[in-house]
């Protein structure tokens, strides 16, 4: 693109985990450069999209994990009063229509998708489901965001021990 741009870099505080992130922010202002990043296939205020691209089903895997290296989240977390531990895959959206759209492509009809505030959530709890989740994203590919691979390979680890989790 040819551009002057910086990319900054800044620290982000995760209040839950107590953990400090470094989070990459580009800012433009030039109408010019913009209309590259368009002209790309870059989609402004991508928020609001509901539409899923057509996308071979040999990268849906791909797609799937690109979402969720993009801003979403697994872990594992105490219940309050109990022994055992929830294990949870969540994808967010502002879109219903979107989620929906992307559990019928990658064929995972499990989970649930709840509205929360202005967003939606689709979470999937099943340890059986989780491990599918993690095959499709994750099978025969290096090419992942290693912090997000980690923490999943954490979740797939607990339900690989046998023990009960909900």
């Amino acid at each position: 693109l040819e551009s002057t741009y910086t990319i900054t870099i800044k620290k982000q505080i995760d209040k839950k985990k107590n953990k400090i992130y470094d989070v990459a922010e580009l800012r433009m202002r030039s109408e010019v450069s913009v209309k590259k990043l368009i002209n790309i296939g870059i989609k402004p205020r991508k928020t609001y999209l509901d539409n899923v691209p057509r996308i071979p089903q040999q990268f849906v895997g791909d797609f799937l994990r690109g979402l969720f290296d993009g801003d979403e989240h697994v872990g594992i977390y105490n219940i309050k009063n109990h022994k055992c531990k929830q294990l949870i895959f969540q994808i967010t959206a502002y879109s219903y229509q979107f989620l929906e759209k992307v559990r019928n492509l990658c064929n995972i009809p499990y989970g649930k998708i709840y509205k929360e505030r202005t967003f939606h959530n689709w979470k999937i709890i099943e340890q059986s489901k989780l491990k599918e989740v993690f095959r499709l994203m994750y099978n025969n590919n290096n090419f992942r965001l290693q912090r997000k691979y980690d923490i999943f390979c954490q979740v797939i680890n607990y339900i690989n021990r046998d023990k009960y989790y909900l």
